[in-house]
């Protein structure tokens, strides 16, 4: 039988196949977990996508602000061992590592990281061992640390070059998370080694003086203030509005010393708006009752906010690990007592009650053993969130609602307390009961201090200022004595419990059983009549931004609030509408009289210029007026205010360079021309003559000479 020789396409093919051949034996050789594995095996998925990192906030970010890490994983098998986060530079395609450490593109103090913080207020690198087993819990594990704002340079370690990095609202940095996890194929058992993979999220940032990031303030800008909850979201408001089609600047000022202290100012014509939960309610002391009547106002609700008791700090679990608080939950008469007499009062009574709904309270003995100098704080001024704390307390438990009677309160022990809005000047007092704090940056240090020495306290706060300083909102009771949180759906449903006041002014009502009980809206508060100033004038330009502001806060504005804040519903929606179109629509008793306008300066006709006589040669430059050479005596007289005026016989510059020609009687050219031509025929006519005189004498040119025999 004949043979065939293949063909030079077969023995391709031949070549091809065994190549494949030793490539599969290979394979199977140097790769043994797919080799060897069985049918349980996952080989062919990344073991990271069981991985899930999450970071808030990452937008608006202020410097020293708190962010949260949370990390989990889906696989019981896939193990997170570790995590290391810190903020870097931002468009580095960050590597993983097999190493012992996360890749030198992560390196502290190396090209993309800053060996420290990126300002005195934020943290470095933040590290987590303790990852595993925590990320296996539905709610994973979380550890926070604290971002900056501003410009950090340093020598990166490789190259010995100065290097830095800029974070602030013109420059996004970036967080990396790197995680350390193994993969096992059964107990004990692992199936591919530990490595790193670096997480990535883009943090911005806001300004740190929205105004001045804005070009500064709009003309006319209209003047705020209000409790310094609201600081965050004006920072980001402002930020945003003075990027609004056509605008130019800032549209508003803030200023955030407390509530009081902004209706106040708001009442006496200093500022042109105010931010409160409460309005010109009488009831809370903070003005007086005919304020209403000193200055109509209209109140535009701008969003949700509520009043939480925030529990700081970490605890200690079963295995020595420093974990931080889950959500508490207490009761309306615990909640009573603590605020009431504070953690040395009537809470030790129910104590063994908390304990028993809250174990990781019992391990610091956070009410009786607590060492660290702040137990339970509030702010001192006056403030809306006091005011609604100490309501819900007298209302649903009026009885404990009291002074405890014991010798640490002195001369006020059993008497019943008030429903305050300044727990500063309450009567009986809250010494030796509560912490007084002013502002959020003393509340913070509070903080800070439990970070480096353990232990918790308690916050009487709002939500915003809760999730800014990584506070734990306390789950609290209805008047079904059911627990609620305040999230945004519980907030949001707590608006039709509410109870109408002054201004149609909506406030929680404590016998709600809707929604979280301590939800409160927050309003601006503005004139109901044109805004003017001290002279009655009226300010037309700040009226039109005080509506365009509340227009954008009431829209645009409501997807760029801070964390903790939530959104209007659709009834208080349709009520902040109705509210802006009365804002400046009611008639002063007084009217306010329109700024004086001052028309345009009128052109005054020209005037003719008299003739002047060109100037002799010795006359320029020897008679030329000072005057004219300088300006001097410009306004000396009426005649000369108008550059076209010349005095008669007075020589000017415009004169000497733009002599007068007369022109000549039935001309037909323009007369600027003939003077030109005559000009120039007077000057060639003057060179010839004083050539002439010189002896000068044209050369006439000879006839050629004829050419000697011989040339051609």
């Amino acid at each position: 039988m004949s043979s065939r020789r293949p063909t030079r396409g077969g023995r391709r093919v031949v070549r091809l196949g065994a190549l494949a051949g030793v490539a599969a034996v290979l394979f199977a050789v140097f790769n043994p977990i797919t080799a060897g594995a069985g049918p349980n095996r996952v080989t062919d998925v990344d073991p990271w996508t069981n991985a899930h990192v999450t970071v808030t906030p990452t937008t608006n970010l202020s410097d020293g602000r708190r962010i949260s890490v949370n990390i989990k994983t889906a696989s019981p098998t896939f193990i997170i061992e570790e995590a290391r986060a810190q903020v870097c530079r931002a468009g580095v395609d960050y590597q993983q590592s097999t190493g012992i450490a996360p890749a030198d593109d992560f390196f502290v103090g190396g090209a993309n990281c800053p060996n420290v913080g990126i300002s005195t207020s934020a943290d470095g690198l933040v590290t987590d061992p303790y990852v595993n087993p925590s990320a296996a819990d539905p709610g994973g594990e979380t550890f926070t640390m604290k971002v900056g704002t501003g410009i950090r340079s340093w020598t990166d370690s490789f190259s010995n070059k100065t290097v830095s990095i800029t974070c602030d609202q013109d420059h996004p940095c970036t967080l990396v998370v790197e995680l350390r996890a193994v993969q096992l194929a059964g107990p004990g058992e692992i199936q591919q080694p530990a490595s790193w993979r670096p997480f990535v999220f883009t943090l911005t940032y806001a300004s740190s003086d929205p105004v001045a990031g804005c070009g500064g303030p709009a003309k006319g800008a209209v003047t705020s203030g209000g409790s310094d909850s609201l600081e965050d979201a004006w920072v980001g408001w402002t930020s945003t509005a003075c990027k609004l089609p056509g605008q130019v600047g800032a549209l508003t000022t803030g200023s955030f010393n407390g509530e009081g202290a902004a209706l106040q100012g708001y009442l006496s014509g200093q500022l042109d708006l105010a931010y409160t939960a409460l309005g010109f309610n009488p009831a809370t002391g903070m003005v007086p009752v005919d304020a209403e009547t000193k200055r109509p106002s209209v109140a535009v609700p701008i969003g949700l906010n509520a009043v939480v008791l925030g529990l700081g700090g970490t605890y200690f679990d079963s295995t020595g690990r420093r974990r931080p608080y889950d959500a508490p939950q207490l009761t309306t008469a615990e909640v009573t007592a603590l605020l009431a007499g504070g953690p040395q009062g009537a809470i030790n009574d129910h104590l063994s009650d908390i304990y028993v709904r809250n174990p990781e309270l019992a391990t610091p003995g956070m009410f009786t053993a607590q060492q660290h100098a702040v137990q339970l704080a509030a702010p001192s001024e006056a403030e809306g969130t006091s005011w609604l704390a100490t309501r819900y307390a007298a209302t649903l438990d009026p009885t404990d609602w009291v002074v405890p009677d014991l010798p640490l309160y002195g001369d006020d022990a059993g008497k019943p307390r008030g429903i305050d809005a300044s727990l500063a000047v309450a009567n009986p007092s809250y010494n030796n009961a509560i912490t007084l704090f002013s502002g959020r940056p003393t509340l913070e240090k509070y903080v800070d201090s439990l970070d480096a020495s353990g232990g918790g306290f308690w916050a009487l706060t709002d939500l915003t200022t809760a999730d800014a300083l990584d506070l734990v909102p306390t789950e609290v009771q209805n008047a079904d004595l059911q627990f609620v949180a305040p999230t945004t759906e519980s907030m949001q449903a707590a608006v039709s419990g509410m109870q109408t006041v002054q201004d149609g002014m909506k406030v929680p009502d404590p016998n709600q059983t809707t929604g979280y009980p301590l939800t409160y809206v927050v309003y601006a508060l503005v004139p109901a009549q044109p805004l003017a100033d001290a002279g009655n004038v009226c300010r037309a330009t700040s009226q039109a931004l005080l509506t365009k502001w509340l227009d954008y806060l009431t829209g645009a504005g409501q997807s760029n609030l801070p964390a903790g804040m939530a959104p209007l519903t659709p009834d208080l929606e349709a009520q902040a509408t109705a509210a802006i179109a009365k804002v400046g629509a009611t008639k002063a008793t007084t009217p306010c009289t329109a700024p004086a306008t001052t028309p345009p300066p009128t052109k005054k006709p020209p005037t003719t210029v008299p003739p002047v006589a060109a100037p002799s040669l010795a006359g320029v430059g020897a008679g030329v007026d000072a005057g004219a050479l300088t300006g001097a005596g410009a306004s000396s007289s009426p005649a000369s205010a108008d550059e076209s005026v010349r005095r008669p016989g007075r020589t000017t510059l415009a004169a000497i360079a733009n002599p007068h020609i007369p022109g000549y009687g039935g001309e037909r050219l323009p007369s600027a021309l003939l003077s030109l031509l005559a000009l120039l025929g007077v000057i060639a006519l003057t060179a010839s003559t004083a050539a002439w005189s010189s002896g000068w004498r044209p050369r006439r040119s000879r006839p050629p000479t004829p050419p000697t025999s011989g040339q051609t």
